[in-house]
């Protein structure tokens, strides 16, 4: 990979040890075949939490391998740096901006609650899966700001973010209130508030504005409701 002169190589023993924990959860897996006749759901509903614990079982075994690989100071989590090396071989040798390093950072380490600044084992599904979906974004995004940042600028300032709210509402203009709503939740979300929505930030302000539109929708036909 493009960053493996940045990783010094694990330990041989822990290493082997994490493999033969991965490989024996995946041996027990194939070997353990599923019923042919399945009598009643709490059967069913049992196979399923045991195929569930053997798959979570290689998941954390890979997970802690990787962390292991990475985690170059053997501090036991990845820091900014070495999740940055992390990120830059997801992204076949780029590199991710500081910023969305930090956002990364930042969206993966509010998974246990604890804002620790670093990725410990926990976390890291979530950082990968963060950015991934992040660089899937990417071709929307830079559309996006193609077509509703007019005056390039770099941000999306409150009409045309409002313009762009519109076109993922079905043509249907958002309200004012809504659009500060959103804006308010996703601009300085990673770096000071700056009045308006730049690249980092819209992927938060999408996922903030889909969640809004779902609280709205719980809402219908009650007598009282309020998300705003």
């Amino acid at each position: 990979s493009a960053r493996a002169s940045f990783c010094a190589p694990p330990s041989r023993h822990k290493t082997q040890d994490l493999t033969m924990i991965s490989a024996a959860a995946a041996a027990t897996r194939k070997h353990r075949t599923r019923p042919g006749n399945i009598a009643g759901t709490a059967r069913q509903k049992a196979y399923e939490e045991q195929e569930k614990f053997w798959h979570d079982l290689e998941e954390q075994a890979k997970l802690k391998k990787l962390l292991h690989k990475y985690d170059t100071d053997k501090q036991g989590y990845l820091g900014r740096k070495e999740l940055g090396h992390l990120l830059t071989d997801l992204n076949h040798g780029e590199a991710p901006t500081d910023e969305e390093l930090l956002w990364v950072l930042r969206t993966a380490d509010s998974k246990n609650r604890n804002h620790d600044d670093h990725i410990d084992v926990t976390e890291l599904d979530e950082a990968i899966h963060v950015w991934k979906g992040y660089r899937a974004n990417a071709p929307m995004i830079a559309d996006a700001f193609r077509r509703y940042d007019t005056n390039r600028s770099g941000q999306l300032e409150t009409q045309q973010f409002k313009a762009f709210l519109t076109s993922l509402n079905d043509g249907v203009p958002p309200s004012d209130e809504e659009v500060q709503l959103i804006m308010q939740k996703a601009d300085g979300h990673v770096e000071a508030p700056s009045g308006g929505i730049n690249k980092t930030e819209l992927n938060f302000a999408i996922a903030c504005w889909y969640t809004h539109t779902e609280e709205m929708k719980s809402c219908w036909g009650r007598k009282k409701c309020c998300v705003m």
